[in-house]
């Protein structure tokens, strides 16, 4: 069995030779495509919100479909708000790992090379506690919806 001493005072060394470095030039430059779409995306899901709850409460008298209650639109506006912030976030941490990687490479700068695979870092963290969420709240709906389909039942 190694000691403590022999473990920590192994030297564990990367190659980062150019087959690698053409990788991350590749994938900085689609990052930053993604990013563009998504801020792009952002956008409009940003203006729908605004168009909901500035234009929402008058959407039903054209509608020639059922009238919702007169809160039903401006609420989707701001769902679609809050949909506009959280997905602004992701594209944010795409397009400074984009960035930042390349500017790192192009000019052999360590600082902003650890930047940009801090903000892809950030990017995963971030995308993993969504998903967290989003898994959690599935599981209290199917729940509930459980539950009203038993007390339906008697």
């Amino acid at each position: 069995m190694e000691s403590d001493e022999q473990v920590t005072g192994m030297q564990h060394q990367l190659e980062f030779n150019e087959e690698i470095r053409r990788y991350l030039d590749f994938t900085t430059r689609w990052g930053k495509f993604l990013a563009i779409l998504g801020f792009i995306g952002t956008g409009f899901i940003f203006l729908a919100g605004i168009i909901f709850l500035t234009f929402g409460s008058t959407m039903n008298e054209f509608s020639s479909t059922p009238e919702f209650p007169p809160f039903v639109n401006p609420l989707v506006g701001v769902i679609y708000l809050l949909m506009a912030v959280l997905y602004f976030f992701p594209c944010l941490y795409l397009f400074n790992f984009s960035n930042e990687v390349s500017k790192g490479l192009e000019m052999d700068n360590q600082e902003a090379f650890n930047f940009g695979f801090r903000n892809l870092k950030s990017l995963f963290k971030f995308m993993g506690i969504v998903s967290i969420v989003c898994i959690g709240l599935f599981i209290i709906m199917f729940i509930i919806i459980f539950i009203g389909a038993l007390f339906a039942g008697i």
